[in-house]
């Protein structure tokens, strides 16, 4: 809406029209009651002279900051024309609000400029000045400590950034930049070279057109050096898992298995299915020791780990020996406890063992116990007989010729 009005010099109005009444808050009514009311509008001198009754041969518009009815100053767009001797005319254009809004926006671009200083992540905006030319606009400080160059650097040249993929990237290089000229968002993950050490950059960023024609793209770029390693290591740590022999398991405070590796599998004959999700006594419930009652859980409480051994039966009902390790895991960040079962199969050694002792105890052509267990079972007699305040008796054989039988 255009404001329109016509006065007299001496304040009496001819014409206010509802613009004016909008913007200024008089009526037309009050001031034609009111004649002094058109002064309080241009309360000095100087206001009188250069908006309301300015010389003939000054017609140019300007901007105005009137008081209105609500004594608030307002932005207006301004000129006054002269009609006659004493009577003018007054055209404007109320920018109050669009002054605002554009005050408005340019506190909100400081604001988030502000912020996007601080986060920890480097931000751009480059330009497209013409065809294949490229200008940043903005860098935050994170964004040019990555790339170890000095802010006014990177804003007077971008050459020196872009030469960082030129060396070893310059395919994804040629695709950003095709990206850019088409106007599409782009993603770029590239291993590059700075100052002669190795670093991970992603790169991403969206484009849009302005009314001028060129191109902005507004984009972040972040050092996921330390993310691509943390991943090596865990892909090596689950490369581990998957290919060791001892069986894993990992459970949560409730004591429910929440992971286990393919060892646990061939251990157990069980599928993944039939483990996963399932309380640690449903594997081990013929094993008091480690049922959700038992000491040792509250033993971990105290130590970091506990170890055993015990008989354990497969699916198909296969007696297995397994050696067993419990660890209590501490998390950070006050994440609830966890628990880890390492289980290793000493079914073997045990065999072997058994028969060393056969071996040790038994005479192998006759079958008959040897001296060593003889002396094992005297010695236990003896002490039973000692505790138990009972008489021992002994009798000894001696066989002649048994080499001949």
């Amino acid at each position: 809406p255009v404001l329109i009005c016509s006065y007299e010099r001496d304040g009496s109005v001819h014409f206010w029209n509802k613009a004016c009444e909008q913007s200024l808050g008089w009526s037309h009514d009050e001031l034609m009651e009111d004649p002094e009311l058109f002064r309080q509008i241009f309360p000095s001198i100087d206001e009188q002279r250069k908006y309301a009754f300015p010389a003939p041969h000054r017609n140019a518009f300007s901007i105005w900051q009137p008081l209105n009815k609500a004594r608030q100053p307002q932005q207006i767009l301004w000129g006054s024309f002269p009609i006659s001797g004493q009577r003018f005319m007054g055209i404007g254009i109320d920018l109050s609000q669009q002054i605002q809004a554009k005050l408005q926006l340019e506190r909100t671009r400081r604001h988030y400029i502000k912020i996007l200083k601080k986060i920890p992540i480097g931000v751009f905006t480059l330009r497209q000045k013409t065809p294949g030319h490229y200008q940043f606009d903005f860098v935050n400080p994170f964004f040019a400590d990555i790339v170890q160059l000095p802010i006014h650097v990177i804003l007077g040249n971008p050459e020196p950034v872009f030469s960082l993929w030129h060396k070893e990237n310059k395919r994804s290089l040629f695709a950003a930049r095709r990206a850019f000229e088409e106007g599409q968002g782009f993603c770029l993950v590239n291993r590059i070279t700075i100052r002669g050490e190795p670093r991970w950059l992603r790169a991403e960023f969206n484009v849009s057109t302005l009314d001028s024609g060129e191109r902005i793209a507004n984009g972040v770029l972040v050092d996921i050096t330390a993310e691509r390693e943390q991943t090596r290591r865990l892909s090596i740590a689950g490369h581990v898992l998957r290919e060791m022999h001892e069986g894993l398991l990992i459970l949560d405070a409730q004591l429910n298995i929440i992971l286990c590796n393919p060892a646990v599998l061939n251990l157990t004959g069980y599928t993944e299915a039939e483990i996963l999700n399932q309380p640690v006594q449903s594997l081990f419930a013929r094993h008091s020791r480690l049922s959700p009652d038992s000491r040792v859980w509250t033993r971990l409480q105290h130590s970091e780990s506990w170890h055993g051994e015990i008989a354990f039966y497969t699916k198909d009902q296969s007696k297995k020996h397994l050696q067993v390790l419990l660890s209590r895991v501490q998390l950070p960040f006050e994440q609830p406890e966890q628990f880890i079962i390492m289980l290793s199969d000493i079914t073997p050694f045990k065999a072997r063992e058994q028969k060393l002792l056969q071996m040790a105890n038994f005479d192998l052509l006759t079958g008959l116990a040897t001296r060593r267990l003889l002396y094992d079972r005297l010695n236990q007699a003896i002490a039973y007989t000692a505790r138990n305040r009972q008489v021992l008796a002994i009798c000894y054989i001696d066989l002649n010729d048994f080499k001949k039988i």
